[in-house]
């Protein structure tokens, strides 16, 4: 998103997890799907914990 609509943009929870994980794809080249359909085999062990982690905050965030 843009750094200018973003300054003006609130986002929630969800909005700003989904920013956040798209700004982590695009940063270590990772295909636009969902974190529950990244292929763990082509990541790396570090990126499993990140998608993982992530995962648990979106289910929390997604409770409330």
């Amino acid at each position: 998103m843009n750094p200018i609509i973003r300054k003006y943009y609130k986002l929630d929870g969800i909005g700003f997890l989904c920013e956040v994980y798209q700004d982590y794809c695009k940063l270590h080249n990772l295909p636009n799907v969902s974190a529950d359909e990244q292929d763990y085999d082509e990541l790396t062990p570090s990126q499993r914990v990140w998608m993982q982690q992530f995962i648990t905050l979106w289910d929390t965030e997604q409770s409330k």
